[in-house]
C-alpha cells in the first residue's frame, strides 16, 4: 500500500472515478465541450476522448452537433426507476440514528397527509430524563409544530388554501396561533427558510424544530425535525440547527436533490 492511501481509497478504480465524475459535472453544467471538462476536472485531453466516448456508446452522454456533451436520456428512465423503488423512510433512517446518537433527543420525520395533518413516518425516540414521547403512525395538527408548519408553508398557494379552510384552530396552548390571518402570515415569512421551530403551541414543556427533506424534484417531501424541551432548544439552539440541517441535506442528496438551498452548504458528506 502507498504511504497516504486509505484503505477505502485503495479499491477505487481511477477510470470508474473519473468516468462519475464527467456525469457529475454534467448534471450541473449542461453543453460542455471535451476541453472544458478536461480543464476543470484536471484531465487530460486523451483521457477524457476516450471515457465521453465510452459513456456516449453506452447512451450516459449524448454529443450535440455543435460538439458539446449533455447527460443521455438513459438517466431520465433510471430516474423513474430509482423513484419508483425508493423508499424515503428507508433512506432517512440511517441519519436520523445518527442525529439521534448526537443529540439524544427524539428525532421525527414526518409528512402530510391528504387530511392536512402531519404524521410521523419515522421516529428514533430520546433517551434524556425530558425525552419527548412519540410513534410512528402519530397525527399531528398541521398549524402547532414545527414538522406541521414547515410542511404546510411549502405547499403551493392552492394546496395550503384548501387545508387551511378545512382546519379549525383549537387552543392547545395559551401560546397556541388560533387566528387564521395570523397564522397564514406566519406561514408565508416560514416559507423556504432551513428551518422551522416552534415553543409549547403543541403542548406546555414542548418545543421542536425542523428541517425541509427534498425530492429529486425539489419538492419538500417531509420534514425532519428534532423534539425536546423549550430550555434544551433555547440553550443548544445553533448546535440542534446545524445537526438538523446536515441530516436533511443528506437525505435530500441521497434522493436526489442538489440543488439551492442545499447547492450553498459545502463539506457535507453524503454518509452518517
Amino acid at each position: 500500500m502507498k504511504s497516504g492511501n486509505t484503505p477505502a481509497n485503495t479499491y477505487i478504480l481511477s477510470s470508474v472515478n473519473n468516468a462519475l465524475k464527467i456525469l457529475d459535472l454534467l448534471s450541473v453544467r449542461d453543453n460542455i465541450g471535451a476541453t472544458e471538462i478536461g480543464r476543470l476536472l484536471e484531465l487530460d485531453k486523451s483521457t477524457v476522448f476516450k471515457l465521453l466516448y465510452t459513456l456516449e456508446q453506452r447512451d450516459y452522454v449524448l454529443k450535440t452537433e455543435s460538439a458539446k456533451y449533455c447527460l443521455g436520456y438513459k438517466f431520465k428512465n433510471y430516474g423513474n426507476i430509482v423513484s419508483e423503488r425508493q423508499n424515503l423512510v428507508d433512506v432517512a433512517k440511517p441519519f436520523m440514528h445518527a442525529l439521534y446518537e448526537q443529540l439524544h433527543e427524539t428525532v421525527c420525520l414526518a409528512e402530510l397527509n391528504t387530511n392536512g395533518k402531519a404524521i410521523v413516518t419515522a421516529l428514533m425516540e430520546g433517551d434524556t430524563p425530558k425525552h419527548v414521547k412519540s410513534r410512528v403512525g402519530y397525527e399531528m395538527g398541521s398549524y402547532d409544530n414545527a414538522n406541521g408548519k414547515l410542511l404546510l408553508a411549502n405547499l403551493s398557494d392552492h394546496m395550503q388554501h384548501e387545508i387551511l379552510s378545512r382546519i379549525h384552530l383549537a387552543p392547545r396552548t395559551p401560546h397556541t396561533i388560533v387566528s387564521r390571518d395570523v397564522l397564514e402570515k406566519e406561514l408565508k415569512n416560514l416559507r423556504g427558510r432551513l428551518w422551522v421551530e416552534q415553543y409549547e403551541e403543541y403542548r406546555l414543556n414542548h418545543a421542536d424544530i425542523a428541517c425541509p427533506v427534498f425530492d429529486m424534484n425539489g419538492h419538500v417531501a417531509a420534514a425532519l425535525s428534532v423534539a425536546c424541551t423549550p430550555d434544551y432548544l433555547r440553550e443548544n439552539h445553533q448546535l440542534i440547527a446545524d445537526a438538523l440541517l446536515h441530516a436533511s441535506t443528506r437525505i435530500s442528496r441521497k434522493l436526489g436533490f442538489y440543488g439551492k438551498p442545499f447547492a450553498m452548504i459545502d463539506g457535507i458528506p453524503d454518509t452518517p
